[in-house]
């Protein structure tokens, strides 16, 4: 019965030993110098042009961190795009190209991803390291000027397309208007807008693929 009992009060303390030193959360701390000391990781590899992304918000899962981590680095890395061509490319342009370039030009060097179990679900968040070397920046800023350049193209083939297209629309129905003396003014009318119309969608997708 002694033994028994000395038995049971081991076990137990072993137990509560254990639910002592385990984490109440599974969250794991950043183990990792650029998540919690950034100046002192820029201090030891001073050679980088180091940002910090994260997830300012909780996230309902890991896909949904990594997009406001992605978004927040974004913000960081649009003002250092070259002034000259902020100044003429539409903002929306650039911050959908610089999501594109976190996500396919080698710009992440290294990540933390956290989650947080709660008894409502699990909250996600995640921190990303970006080497935003003058290199890479340069190279996003001729490829957005680049990008701008044939959408402004594009944009002046499909006015000027139009124009012509409207010009000889209107002069063919103006024509056979006057060939079939307005009898059939609203039937041309229809026939031309319809041809109008298809000749735009033609326009705008030759366009797309100059």
């Amino acid at each position: 019965m002694k033994t028994f009992l000395l038995l049971l009060i081991v076990l137990t303390a072993s137990v509560a030993a254990h639910a002592e030193s385990a984490p109440t959360s599974s969250a794991s701390a950043p183990g990792k110098l650029w998540a919690t000391d950034l100046a002192a990781f820029i201090n030891q590899n001073p050679r980088g042009h180091w940002i910090v992304g994260v997830c300012a918000q909780p996230a309902l899962s890991a896909a949904e961190a990594e997009s406001f981590a992605r978004a927040n680095a974004a913000d960081q890395i649009i003002p250092l795009i070259d002034q000259s061509v902020r100044r003429v490319v539409p903002a929306s342009l650039i911050r959908q190209q610089v999501i594109i370039a976190l996500n396919n030009d080698g710009w992440i060097a290294d990540r933390i991803v956290q989650s947080d179990d709660r008894p409502y679900g699990t909250i996600w968040r995640e921190s990303i390291l970006l080497d935003g070397s003058p290199r890479k920046l340069d190279e996003l800023s001729r490829r957005i000027q680049l990008l701008a350049r044939r959408e402004q193209g594009r944009r002046a083939a499909m006015l000027g397309g139009g124009s012509v297209l409207f010009i000889l629309v209107f002069v063919t129905y103006l024509l056979l208007n006057w060939l079939t003396r307005g009898y059939l003014r609203l039937r041309l009318a229809m026939i031309l807008i319809a041809i109008m119309a298809i000749g735009m969608a033609l326009i705008a997708g030759l366009t797309h693929l100059v």
